[in-house]
């Protein structure tokens, strides 16, 4: 939906060895997910985005439809498997349908389709796409829980984007170990005017009870509103990084 059908894909086993792939230069682009509207935030695409040095280029909108697929009958299925974050935008389905049944939890959900292809009592919670490209009919479809299920995919690059009029910026960083330093430092953009639209932590993974928060703002960090409150709010940190400034999605694109 993003690059078109003239690129070369390379599919990775998990999110790690996508920003691996661009850091090195195996790839020019990474597509990795960063929040959904049922699961919240994706803690792999988290915990990669401290570790590797590349660039939030653009992001993608795009409305995930799930599916259960299997090879066998619906009531041979002993184990369902997918990827931790498809099995929960699916957890009240699961527990009406197949509350007795093991989950398997699998690097990607189109590994997990993989694995069901040969497995009758296997079954996968993946894309409709998937099951083509693999061989897996879909038994039941749109099992996740929400409707307007979208998740939001970041674009990684070793580049960073160019003003486009209508960008966000995200920025990463640990706070000072006082009271107040977080509030000091979303205050500094309040003060300045400058909307956040999204708000994260994982563990900094450096010392116990440290964290690393993130957030999204809106603008480019080369707009002197942004790039002066950026500024003052480093203030408040041990440590602050711009992960990238890119444009603005447009609105979701169902399957």
């Amino acid at each position: 939906r993003h690059f078109g059908s003239s690129v070369t894909f390379i599919d990775h086993d998990d999110i790690d060895n996508v920003f691996s792939a661009v850091e090195s230069g195996q790839c020019d682009y990474g597509l990795a997910p960063y929040e959904n509207t049922i699961g919240g935030g994706i803690t792999d695409t988290l915990d990669a985005l401290q570790t590797h040095q590349v660039s939030i280029y653009a992001e993608s909108m795009i409305e995930v439809v799930l599916c259960l697929l299997c090879n066998g009958a619906p009531d041979q299925i002993r184990r369902i498997a997918s990827k931790p974050q498809a099995i929960a935008q699916c957890r009240h389905w699961l527990a009406a349908h197949y509350p007795r049944v093991d989950r398997l939890d699998t690097p990607s959900s189109a590994a997990a389709v993989k694995s069901a292809a040969d497995d009758p009592s296997c079954a996968a919670i993946g894309s409709a796409l998937a099951g083509d490209l693999y061989g897996v009919k879909p038994i039941f479809e749109r099992i996740q829980d929400k409707v307007n299920n979208v998740t939001r995919f970041l674009i990684l690059s070793r580049e960073e984007a160019r003003p486009s009029g209508e960008d966000k910026t995200t920025i990463m960083f640990v706070t000072a170990d006082k009271p107040g330093a977080l509030v000091d430092v979303l205050g500094v953009f309040r003060d300045a005017g400058i909307n956040l639209s999204h708000i994260d932590k994982r563990p900094s993974g450096r010392v116990n009870w440290e964290w690393t928060f993130f957030i999204d703002l809106e603008g480019h960090r080369e707009d002197a509103n942004v790039s002066k409150a950026i500024k003052a709010a480093e203030a408040f940190c041990v440590s602050m990084r711009i992960l990238g400034s890119y444009p603005c999605a447009e609105h979701c694109l169902a399957q």
